[in-house]
């Protein structure tokens, strides 16, 4: 089994030769305090953890989640995802989402899953903020913030949809 390279520190930055052929500073690491309070690479080591402690694949994984492999392999490096697929890793984990968020509260756990996808309440999320006409989709760090301003957990801010919900 191959390591995870770990992280480069805040500020770090890799010279990469584009397409142009001109030299680019380009960040590889954004960190999950300040611009993103939840940490997705922190989710992606608990759920790399859950997988080798469980012996399973990244596709058994994948299967078991019904998110995308890659797209769970994604959040080491990613800065944001979209929240329905994180909030489902996080279900499969059965910890609260706080727990990926630095400094935050205790929060809860997500709604059991059986069958049915976890899905951000949209119109939920148009109620605590204000807004008249809620979205379709959102990301993982707009759900954060807004959880946070709002003083509710994640896990108020979500339901658990059927299995056929598109």
């Amino acid at each position: 089994m191959q390591g995870r390279a770990s992280k480069p520190p805040h500020g770090t930055a890799q010279r990469l030769v584009g397409t142009s052929g001109r030299a680019r500073s380009v960040s590889l690491y954004r960190p999950p305090v300040d611009d993103s309070p939840f940490d997705l690479a922190a989710l992606f080591d608990q759920v790399d953890r859950r997988r080798v402690q469980i012996g399973a694949s990244w596709s058994a994984v994948a299967r078991a989640t019904g998110v995308a492999a890659t797209t769970i392999r994604r959040f080491a490096t990613a800065g944001d995802a979209e929240a329905d697929g994180v909030l489902t890793v996080v279900s499969w984990l059965g910890v609260p989402p706080e727990s990926f968020i630095v400094g935050a509260g205790p929060g809860e756990a997500l709604p059991p899953r059986h069958d049915g996808f976890v899905r951000v309440d949209m119109a939920r999320v148009a109620a605590v903020t204000g807004q008249r006409r809620a979205g379709s989709r959102t990301s993982i760090q707009r759900l954060a913030e807004v959880a946070h301003s709002s003083y509710c957990t994640i896990a108020s801010l979500v339901r658990v949809s059927e299995a056929i919900d598109p």
